[in-house]
């Protein structure tokens, strides 16, 4: 059987700009929650949802449940947030990410999302685009 890579998107936060975390608590959930989001958006962007494309269409995603698993600690001058869509229906997204300090995973987050028809205030598909860049993604090719 053929082992099959796991693919990430990789989004950098370089901790010199957050002193309050220079230490070895746990931050409190909203830098946690910051740094998510800016995972997940970058995320969205390489596979179509940009500012424009929201903005145009009036579709984006929601977030319907999140889940949040802290494991420990470690002050690094950086973190690396690692995204990716692990299941994915044409409606439904489910995104896996880790905040990690060099490799070694410190908190992880699953997140249901749904496509959003911000005009007609429900759900509804993604457009084919952005569906297809969601197979090739979690397919493992290049998109």
């Amino acid at each position: 059987m053929e082992k099959r890579t796991i693919k990430w998107d990789l989004h950098s936060v370089d901790l010199e700009a957050f002193p309050e975390l220079h230490s070895s608590k746990i931050p409190p959930l909203l830098f946690i929650s910051k740094f998510f989001d800016d995972g997940i958006e970058n995320f969205k962007k390489s596979m179509g949802l940009t500012k424009q494309y929201i903005a145009t269409k009036m579709k984006s995603t929601v977030a319907l449940q999140s889940s949040i698993t802290i494991y420990h600690w470690v002050h690094d001058n950086q973190l690396n947030i690692k995204t990716r869509a692990k299941k994915f229906d044409g409606r439904k997204v489910i995104m896996e990410q880790n905040i990690c300090s060099r490799e070694e995973i410190l908190i992880t987050q699953t997140t249901l999302s749904i496509s959003f028809d911000i005009y007609r205030r429900k759900s509804c598909y993604f457009d084919e685009k952005i569906a297809i860049n969601y197979k090739k993604f979690i397919d493992g090719d290049h998109y």
